[in-house]
């Protein structure tokens, strides 16, 4: 049993949490117990000769495999960081990019060093139940109080990417053409590519695009920064617009975003997943890409993203176990 909150409200009561009472230091070291076994598989990434965090890391096998998040493990112009890893005992070891996996924004790293004591988590045999909304969640960071703990905000959930900043409607006929672009964001990657109302969208890639649903898929295979060649027709002519991916930048006349934003850094990816867990614990984006743990310490997701002031989402557990099946194959095609 654990300690009990305020000395009075046990963490393991059916009450949730209210203002900001869990940001705290001392409420969140009751928690210390349920990520203690998390904790010792976590690991703190940045940028080599920099104390700069820049995300969380899961040891997921004794050989120093590491899960964490890939996007925030470039720089501001997308190019890939130098990075090495902090231990939970203090330790700073070097580890290499083995592979990335836009569909998850996962990334796999390797410690290149043998490292006594290692302790590995493998999200396949240490998962919990998906928890249910208002379940406590805590967040294992590398120190032994957790950095974070709230409750589950939604069930799992897909989120489509909104990255190329085009909105369309869908005209009667068949085959490519029946997307037409109605709007255009600006500073998003097609107003700056050159897409126009009235194009009509033809291909994603080597996508054909017929229906609204023909732009979700190929956008989960890539990431924010990535370019993707977009064939438009425009006075019946075909053209090949080449669109670099953003996240949708804030308006702040906006009320929600506004809020989202105020006191907020968000994380550069925040959409296009297959299933997310929402849950209110306060992260910051270099907080993201190590564990989510439930009171009894079990693995029930990795934090992925911070989406807004409230809002934190973290892989399912079965799309972690998935994406990571995905990240090893990539890794083994490329072995000399």
């Amino acid at each position: 049993m654990l300690a009990c909150l305020n000395l009075q409200a046990c963490a393991q009561s059916p009450v949730l949490k209210s203002g900001l009472e869990t940001e705290g230091h001392a409420v969140r070291a009751v928690f210390t117990p349920v990520v203690a076994d998390a904790r010792r598989s976590t690991v703190q990434l940045r940028p080599v000769d920099s104390d700069t965090p820049l995300a969380l890391g899961l040891v997921v096998s004794a050989g120093g495999a590491v899960l964490t998040k890939a996007s925030e493990l470039r720089d501001e112009a997308g190019a890939p960081l130098e990075i090495d890893a902090t231990l939970p005992d203090g330790r700073r070891v070097s580890v290499v990019r083995l592979a990335t996996d836009p569909r998850s924004d996962l990334a796999l790293l390797r410690i290149t060093s043998s490292v006594p004591g290692l302790v590995a988590l493998d999200p396949a045999a240490h998962a919990g139940d998906v928890p249910a909304p208002g379940s406590w969640v805590a967040v294992p960071g590398i120190e032994a109080v957790p950095d974070a703990i709230g409750v589950v905000s939604a069930v799992p959930r897909g989120l489509a990417p909104v990255r190329l900043g085009v909105s369309f409607r869908q005209v009667v006929g068949e085959g490519p053409g029946r997307l037409v672009v109605r709007g255009v964001q600006d500073n998003m990657g097609a107003a700056q590519a050159g897409v126009r109302r009235g194009d009509r969208l033809l291909r994603l890639n080597n996508h054909n695009l017929v229906e609204a649903r023909d732009l979700v898929e190929p956008l989960r295979d890539v990431s924010v920064g990535d370019t993707v060649d977009l064939t438009i027709e425009r006075d019946g002519e075909a053209r090949v617009l080449e669109v670099t991916l953003m996240n949708r930048p804030l308006n702040l006349k906006d009320r929600e975003d506004f809020m989202n934003q105020m006191g907020n850094s968000l994380s550069r990816r925040r959409d296009g997943f297959d299933a997310v867990l929402q849950h209110d614990a306060t992260i910051e984006p270099e907080q993201c890409g190590g564990p989510l743990v439930d009171l009894n310490g079990q693995l029930v997701g990795i934090n992925i993203a911070r989406a807004g002031r409230v809002e934190s989402y973290a892989l399912p557990v079965a799309e972690v176990v998935a994406a990571l099946g995905r990240l090893r194959a990539t890794a083994a095609q490329k072995r000399p």
